[in-house]
């Protein structure tokens, strides 16, 4: 598996966590994390995946 492909599971796994978290569960604040820029990292990984294999 290539590091982009790695990358890109990481950060699908590490967004599926947060959101099994109970809401009610209290977690320390992630400073410096973004969902909008991890989503749109995702995205933009996806696209640059697929254009790969067309």
């Amino acid at each position: 598996m290539k590091t982009n492909e790695q990358l890109l599971s990481a950060l699908i796994a590490a967004l599926e966590w947060i959101d099994a978290v109970p809401s009610d569960t209290v977690l320390p604040a992630m400073p410096g994390f973004d969902r909008d820029e991890v989503n749109e990292l995702i995205a933009n990984a996806r696209k640059e995946l697929q254009s790969k294999v067309s």
